[in-house]
């Protein structure tokens, strides 16, 4: 009797660190993803600042929009590695969503938000951020403010 009370024991303590184990490595693996995505995130939002027209939509659009497994390609001087760092698991959106103005009216940038998504345990998350940039500019141009670059 005191045999199967131990085992019981013993089954029940295993239960419950390899619960806490699985539950511990889903928050890792999102944390991760959450991480990536936010450097992601900076590295757009650096390349719209200075007007880069592979990310930025052309005229007559306003959004440009990144498939998973396609934003590898997209942007090749992302360093692809594998895990978290793995760009086929994000999708990129960069949306132009509006017009600011200084107060004289003498500067306009138009207004991005960028998405940076992944598909987890819970469905579809994302990172959001807004910035500031100009239309896409040709290679060479140099954007409205700068210093920024």
């Amino acid at each position: 009797m005191e045999l199967l009370i131990a085992i019981a024991i013993i089954a029940i303590a295993l239960t419950a660190f390899t619960s806490a184990a699985v539950s511990n490595m889903q928050y890792n693996t999102d944390t991760g993803r959450r991480t990536q995505a936010a450097q992601i995130l900076n590295y757009v939002g650096q390349k719209v600042v200075v007007g880069d027209s592979r990310l930025l939509p052309g005229s007559g659009t306003t959004l440009k929009k990144w498939e998973y497994g396609k934003l590898a390609g997209g942007l090749t001087d992302l360093k692809r590695t594998t895990g978290f760092g793995n760009l086929d698991i994000y999708q990129l959106v960069v949306e132009r969503t509006g017009v600011w103005s200084d107060a004289s009216g003498s500067v306009t940038l138009q207004k991005y938000e960028i998405r940076v998504c992944w598909r987890g345990k819970g469905g579809e998350q994302c990172a959001k951020a807004t910035t500031l940039g100009p239309q896409a500019l040709a290679v060479g141009v140099s954007p409205p403010l700068p210093g920024i670059n």
